[in-house]
């Protein structure tokens, strides 16, 4: 599980100014400078997506896990939200292969 010091809480998510959206099938990204010298992740998934909490949950501890792996590739320094769009339970591999895909577009890595 990654660190709670990677994660945003109450005090770090107020400072979301002009964030950078990247679209991709199943996510979308919103990234901005948090001015820190490591980067803050959040997943956000709504109810009205997916509807049952376990699957949620399930959900976006596969994405806390994929985030754990690569987080010494990714950039310092910045505050990245990811929404989860697909209405449907991902994959581990499935979900691996798109955050990395959407970073890379977002020029994270």
């Amino acid at each position: 599980m990654l660190a709670k010091k990677y994660k945003f809480n109450k005090k770090t998510f107020k400072i979301i100014k002009d964030p950078k959206k990247i679209f991709s099938k199943n996510f979308y990204l919103k990234i901005f400078k948090i001015g820190l010298k490591y980067s803050l992740f959040g997943v956000i998934i709504p109810s009205s997506t997916i509807k049952k909490a376990v699957e949620r949950n399930i959900l976006k501890r596969r994405i806390m896990s994929v985030l754990e792996k690569i987080i010494s590739q990714i950039k310092p320094g910045l505050g990245i939200l990811i929404y989860v769009k697909s209405n449907q339970l991902l994959k581990y591999k499935e979900i691996d292969e798109e955050i990395k895909e959407i970073f890379k577009k977002a020029q994270i890595i």
